[in-house]
Formats: C-alpha cells, sequence, structure tokens
C-alpha cells in the first residue's frame, strides 16, 4: 500500500496531511496541479485547526496562498490552497 507522503498519491488525491507538511515528510516542488487541500484528523478541534493553520502557514513560504479554512465539524478539517503563479520571465 502507497504511503500518503508519496507525492504521486497526494498528486492523485490532491490532499495532504498537515503533519506531513508540519514535519517536512513531502515535498510539494513538483506537485503537478494548482489547487491542494490540506487536511488534519485528531481528536481535539482546537489541535486539528492549529495543525491545519501551520501547515498552510508553512506552504505559504513555500508559493502557496490560502483560499479558505473549513471544519466539518466532525473528524477533519481542510485548507484550500492555491500554488501562486509566477510569469515566466
Amino acid at each position: 500500500m502507497p504511503r500518503t507522503d508519496q507525492l504521486t498519491v497526494i498528486a492523485k488525491r490532491r490532499l495532504v496531511r498537515a503533519r506531513a507538511v508540519i514535519y517536512n515528510r513531502v515535498d510539494l516542488t513538483n506537485y503537478p496541479h494548482r489547487i491542494l487541500v490540506v487536511y488534519a484528523a485528531r481528536n481535539l478541534f482546537f489541535q486539528r485547526f492549529t495543525d491545519t493553520i501551520i501547515a498552510a502557514e508553512i506552504l505559504e513560504q513555500q508559493g502557496w496562498e490560502l483560499i479558505s479554512v473549513t471544519p466539518d465539524h466532525g473528524r477533519f478539517v481542510f485548507a484550500t490552497m492555491r500554488r501562486r503563479w509566477i510569469p515566466f520571465t
């Protein structure tokens, strides 16, 4: 079974775990899409929310921008990210 931190799995699902971003277990340099969803699934809501926001801040330093944060009022918090467009020079 492929690991969820592998770029091929992330690209297929367009989802990445917040903890994978926080602990630098994933390199999204070659991610082929412009939109990516970061998610966290932990026991306490505030921890899920915090992990998602931390991951979004890390990705913003890598050329992504935060579009929205959505709690599902269940087990997950999602952050939708968009890769910034960089014009060719």
